[in-house]
């Protein structure tokens, strides 16, 4: 009786010691996840990219993330016998767990900022952008006002839309409120460029929204887009200013239409011995202004060589 009374005993401590040795692991998986999530939300905070072109054990850099992830495990214990003795599998590293911790965290911050907003107006800005897969994507902002009277505007969204129609964008912004829980009769204002599928005043995404809405959310065209149209508009009907971005997107042709010619241009850009800033020309956007008042800070910045690389050109071809 007393010798199966003492094997139970010795059971009951075994098990009490696995439970506090599991329980102490756990608590040390826990400090390191919380430092890589510091790690990710740093990154993020300050626009920061993640990855390297590299990261094998061999690379010199393994991009941000790693380099940064092992910098902090000198001055922190427990992550540094996190790197050295996890499972193969279970490093929390890898660009999937990135990826998945930064969409857990942006779920975070946009239901908080939601949660602060429910029951208050506010307005909807939306625009499209192609990506580099040629996909169309929409992003919504809502511009409201905290309880403490500070404006403030949120991206609540970089959504996918199968089609620019203002039927289908309409229903991607509706679901999207849905998704936050968020009403449509709250929005009391509207602001997006001057394309038809969006300002139209019958069938456009505004008049929709406008449908839907007990408010009738008035609509404003985006100022920046109508001041870029003027600036557009003026530069055409001014004949000097024509001509000069005319000229201006032939060399933009003659020097990025080759290799060789833009690494000429660039030996002469070096040559001037410039810091870092505006130093290529770019293409000019037909609807963005922005880019042509680019390219004259460049030819300013960097006029001497480009003129002495139009002369080489031109005693090349001669």
């Amino acid at each position: 009786m007393e010798e199966r009374s003492s094997v139970a005993v010795h059971l009951s401590q075994a098990y009490a010691e696995q439970l506090r040795r599991d329980k102490e692991q756990r608590e040390k998986n826990r400090a390191a996840l919380e430092s890589i999530i510091d790690v990710i939300r740093f990154l993020a905070r300050q626009n920061i990219s993640f990855r390297g072109h590299r990261e094998g054990k061999d690379s010199d850099n393994r991009g941000n993330f790693l380099e940064l992830i092992h910098f902090i495990a000198k001055y922190n214990p427990v992550l540094q016998d996190r790197l050295g003795s996890h499972p193969r599998n279970v490093s929390w590293l890898s660009p999937e767990i990135q990826n998945e911790l930064l969409h857990l965290l942006s779920l975070e911050v946009v239901s908080q900022i939601a949660d602060d907003l429910r029951g208050s107006c506010f307005s909807i800005l939306c625009d499209e952008v192609s990506d580099r897969s040629n996909s169309e994507l929409m992003s919504i902002i809502l511009r409201y006002v905290t309880t403490f009277g500070f404006i403030r505007e949120a991206v609540f969204g970089l959504i996918k839309a199968d089609s620019t129609a203002a039927a289908n964008l309409c229903s991607v912004v509706d679901a999207r409120l849905k998704e936050l829980r968020l009403s449509v009769n709250d929005i009391v204002g509207q602001c997006y460029d001057g394309a038809s599928n969006m300002s139209g005043h019958t069938s456009g995404l505004q008049a929709r929204l406008k449908n839907l809405s007990i408010r009738k959310p008035i609509f404003v065209h985006c100022w920046a887009h109508v001041l870029n149209l003027v600036l557009l508009d003026i530069c055409k009907q001014v004949s000097a200013c024509a001509r000069t971005f005319e000229l201006l997107h032939s060399v933009y042709i003659v020097v990025e239409g080759s290799l060789k010619r833009h690494g000429e241009y660039m030996t002469l850009i070096a040559d001037l011995g410039l810091d870092d800033g505006l130093k290529v020309l770019q293409s000019l956007a037909a609807t963005r202004w922005a880019a042509r008042c680019v390219n004259l800070k460049i030819v300013e910045r960097c006029l001497s060589a480009i003129l002495e690389f139009l002369e080489q050109q031109t005693d090349a071809i001669s």
